[in-house]
């Protein structure tokens, strides 16, 4: 007869089923850890979108601008930020799931099956979000760049000298 083979092993230490608890643990958590995510990145699109909207909308916009690279990389932005917004909003849709309510296998089917669909659209949300960021970035860099010359005084100060009289 063929036996299995015999494994030697040790018995688990505490650290062992510490780690061992603290993996299912984060397993478990994944799902609330991917939906703070989800906000964040919807109150940092909304915040940006505002800011950006705002410099934007400006009455009396400044020439620097109305130069084409900003407007291109401010609305290059500006999309990518409300793409980053609806698929982190996305994240939060809700879902219908079918699984049998008795069979483990059927809910850790729908346990990874939801944790797939958030972390897609967290991935995709971040990714636009920073495209955006970039665009942002380069957007404000070109404003300080070419504007320092359309903000500096045209006229140099005149400085009259002090005379102070000689005994």
């Amino acid at each position: 007869m063929n036996e299995p083979p015999i494994i030697k092993g040790r018995e688990p230490q505490p650290d062992d089923l510490a780690l061992r608890d603290w993996f299912a643990e984060q397993r478990f958590k994944n799902i609330e850890t991917l939906d703070g995510a989800a906000l964040q990145l919807v109150a940092l699109c909304t915040t940006l979108l505002g800011v950006l909207l705002g410099i934007l909308s400006l009455v009396d916009i400044p020439t620097y601008l109305q130069q084409p690279v900003v407007k291109v990389l401010g609305s290059a932005a500006a999309v990518a930020f409300m793409f980053a917004l609806g698929c982190a909003l996305f994240a939060f849709l809700p879902h219908a799931y079918a699984y049998q309510p008795n069979s483990p296998s059927e809910q850790t089917r729908v346990f990874e099956q939801m944790q797939q669909h958030k972390s897609c659209c967290l991935r995709w949300a971040a990714l636009c979000f920073a495209l955006g960021m970039g665009c942002l970035t380069i957007l404000m860099l070109w404003v300080l760049w070419t504007a320092a010359p359309a903000i500096a005084p045209t006229t140099t100060p005149t400085v009259t000298p002090i005379v102070t009289p000689t005994p």
